[in-house]
């Protein structure tokens, strides 16, 4: 071989290895960065729940990759977890009403903060609800309407119900500033 075709020779090893170490620091760090963060897919999705939420109830802000909040940060909607086996009751913030979703506390969760006023499910594009928990140091009702007294229920300050479906229906809540007991 002559000096110029060893030359190109050895180019071409070399820029070989270097293609060969690009690609294993690539794959190095795509490995790294998957386990440390979601996955795109899951980024996707949740930004797609997100974007879904808000055009069916305009008006929340977004604060993070899963959480939009509503009413000045009386209302947080929190799109479900990729893995929901992470979510349970005890994810219901100290001092909040949580409704999730979908039974066993699970599904996109919807806390609520603002006591002593009627609040409408539908502003926020619950559609029903399937489990829920006072975590609250008061009592909270629960009505078919906002504005309709004929059919209420009343639940203490602690109450967990994680399969909820038969008063999935219930459109209004109101968070009472007391504990009185439920009568």
């Amino acid at each position: 071989m002559n000096d110029r075709a060893t030359h190109r020779t050895r180019g071409l090893v070399r820029a070989g290895a270097a293609t060969v170490a690009a690609t294993a620091t690539l794959v190095c760090l795509a490995t790294t960065s998957a386990q440390a963060d979601p996955s795109p897919s899951t980024e996707m999705k949740q930004a797609q729940e997100i974007a879904e939420q808000l055009r069916r109830a305009p008006g929340g802000v977004v604060i993070n990759d899963r959480q939009i909040s509503y009413d000045n940060g009386a209302v947080i909607v929190t799109i479900e977890a990729e893995d929901a086996s992470t979510q349970a009751a005890g994810d219901c913030p100290n001092g909040w009403f949580c409704l999730w979703s979908k039974t066993d506390f699970k599904g996109t969760r919807y806390q609520f903060h603002d006591a002593g006023i009627w609040q409408n499910l539908d502003h926020y594009s619950l559609p029903w609800f399937y489990s829920m928990y006072n975590r609250r140091n008061n009592r909270v009702f629960l009505r078919n309407y906002p504005n309709d007294p004929a059919y209420e229920l009343c639940y203490q300050a602690g109450v967990r119900i994680s399969n909820a479906s038969n008063i999935k229906h219930m459109r209004g809540i109101y968070l009472a500033k007391s504990n009185n007991r439920c009568g």
